[in-house]
């Protein structure tokens, strides 16, 4: 959990320079590769995670992300 929290705080500077960073971040990874947005649908309806999907340790990072905005 802690280098975790301390990659937050290395991208937390970059964000408030733009209300939309976070957005503008995720934005250009999900059109670009339409099969993980697919595979992040499919954890959402409580389907195990796929081989070449994301990590569990950047889902809880965006997780994090999200609710603090």
């Amino acid at each position: 959990m802690k280098p975790t929290k301390s990659k937050l705080k290395l991208q937390t500077p970059k964000r408030p320079s733009n209300d939309n960073a976070p957005f503008a971040f995720d934005a250009p990874a999900m059109p670009t590769l339409s099969k993980p947005e697919a595979n992040t649908v499919g954890t959402a309806a409580g389907k195990p995670l796929p081989r070449g999907n994301v990590s569990k340790r950047t889902v809880k990072r965006l997780i994090e992300a999200v609710e603090r905005l």
